[in-house]
């Protein structure tokens, strides 16, 4: 018996796509201590001296406003940097067929106006 079998080889260059990584800024803001805070921002520019504020115009209070909380949030919530990798979504033919009912699911709750979203 002959076989008509042959084995088949070959390169496929495929280009991957440029991740779409981004640097995310966060503040911890669960290490919030109130009462720190409050005692900063009371001895601060903007709780003192009412009198030397009225001789100011709007856009130099919108300044002291946005220096002042900005120094005292980066004493007391210092700003981190994270690069953040978005998940690159397989195409629905690829998905596992528990994902893909659970996809259809979910295309069939908005058609019927129920928008849910199952995951």
């Amino acid at each position: 018996m002959i076989s008509y079998h042959v084995l088949i080889h070959f390169t496929l260059h495929v280009n991957n796509p440029a991740s779409d990584a981004q640097n995310v800024a966060y503040r911890t803001w669960r290490r919030l201590l109130p009462d720190v805070f409050t005692s900063d921002l009371a001895a601060s520019k903007l709780c003192g001296d009412m009198d030397e504020l009225n001789g100011m115009s709007i856009d130099d209070l919108v300044q002291l406003y946005s220096w002042v909380l900005t120094k005292l949030l980066d004493k007391h919530y210092p700003c981190m940097t994270v690069r953040h990798h978005t998940d690159k979504q397989a195409p629905l033919w690829f998905l596992t067929p528990t994902a893909t009912r659970r996809h259809t699911r979910a295309a069939e709750n908005v058609a019927d106006g129920h928008f849910l979203l199952l995951t």
